[in-house]
């Protein structure tokens, strides 16, 4: 069976559902990336991701998402993003996009 995706209260096949779901751009962020690095290291610390978004860390189920995250992007799980960890979900989704 096709696992079925909410979009809007429309229940979707998955795949038409990433495919109408917008790719964020590259450039972007990698903008992001480095406003996220704040001590311009060249890497995104937890506590730098963390920090960015705030107004989320206040709730303990936001803060439990954005460690997941975080800890999901950190490939090699020194701690710390790279861009290439940072950008390698678009570049996935880019490559799977039907």
């Amino acid at each position: 069976m096709a696992a079925l995706v909410s979009l809007g209260g429309l229940w979707l096949g998955a795949d038409f559902a990433l495919a109408l779901t917008p790719i964020p751009n590259e450039e972007t962020q990698t903008h992001l990336f480095h406003d996220l690095d704040h001590d311009k290291d060249g890497g995104v610390s937890l506590g730098e991701y963390q920090d960015s978004h705030q107004a989320c860390m206040r709730g303990p189920k936001c803060r439990a998402w954005l460690e997941r995250t975080f800890h999901t992007l950190d490939v090699n799980r020194d701690g710390v993003l790279t861009l290439e960890e940072f950008l390698a979900p678009i570049r996935e989704k880019r490559r799977k996009r039907p």
